[in-house]
């Protein structure tokens, strides 16, 4: 099949689309990713400092791989295409671009731009998406964070089809829960929900290159839709003894994918 991966230059997407690409081998891939967001400037500066920690980490798997995790210049190599940014994914020329593709699927991960009706009806097959949080107690972002600020006891990812311009709000096809683990940074426990994740969301691909239609369930009633936390929500965060990052992520990644686990 013809897939078109969507994703964002951040260590979570990075891990992810490294496991779909070496997943999806025999399949013709392109990624594109979603550039910077203007809103970004007006985040909290915890929020700026992770950003910062997360772009170091993805320059480190440029230079070299971690479990054979491949960083972005090796995700080109490998798919045989250049990563470049789709920053609007709806206009004019995007369109003819990923037309000219002309993809059997589109799958987005942690793609940070809200694709409209005419790129979703695209792909002959849809557009699926692995959202980092249990639907639809999570809807939103840093599904993660919020999990740990309400002292959650699980953490999870939902595969789901995107089928309008509104947020989390498309049939669900399989959830992956896992517990939380408070004792880990946000950052760790962000990264640990990929290994399943990208597990469930490669199986549904596989099913659907067989020709078997997804089983779904509509996302019942409920739920809430999270925006990035204000200064107080991250005081609050920290104050409870959470911390977004260490030194140690990549060591934790490795630990992880080496032993197979899906969680904690």
């Amino acid at each position: 099949m013809r897939i078109i991966l969507l994703g964002h230059r951040d260590l979570a997407s990075n891990l992810a689309l490294s496991l779909l690409v070496q997943g999806l081998a025999t399949h013709t891939l392109k990624i594109y990713l979603s550039g910077s967001v203007v809103s970004d400037a007006n985040l909290p500066q915890p929020l700026h400092e992770l950003a910062a920690v997360d772009r170091g980490f993805c320059a480190v798997l440029n230079k070299d791989t971690v479990q054979g995790i491949m960083g972005f210049d090796a995700l080109a190599h490998a798919t045989g295409h250049p990563v470049n940014d789709l920053v609007r994914p709806n206009s004019p020329a995007s369109l003819t671009e990923l037309r000219e593709f002309n993809p059997d699927l589109i799958v987005s991960v942690r793609y940070r731009r809200i694709l409209r009706q005419q790129v979703i009806d695209l792909p002959r097959l849809g557009v699926l998406n692995l959202h980092s949080g249990l639907l639809p107690d999570y809807q939103g972002v840093m599904a993660t964070f919020w999990a740990m600020l309400h002292n959650a006891q699980e953490i999870g990812s939902t595969v789901h089809y995107i089928e309008d311009s509104s947020i989390d709000t498309g049939a669900m096809v399989s959830l992956q829960p896992q517990f939380l683990r408070p004792d880990r940074s946000y950052l760790a426990n962000v990264l640990s929900l990929y290994p399943s994740g990208c597990r469930a969301m490669l199986e549904s691909i596989h099913r659907l290159e067989t020709g078997v239609q997804l089983a779904t369930r509509v996302k019942v009633p409920g739920g809430k839709y999270y925006s990035f936390p204000t200064h107080e929500q991250i005081a609050k965060f920290l104050g409870d003894g959470h911390i977004f990052s260490t030194s140690r992520e990549l060591d934790d990644l490795s630990v992880l994918l080496a032993s197979g686990r899906s969680g904690p």
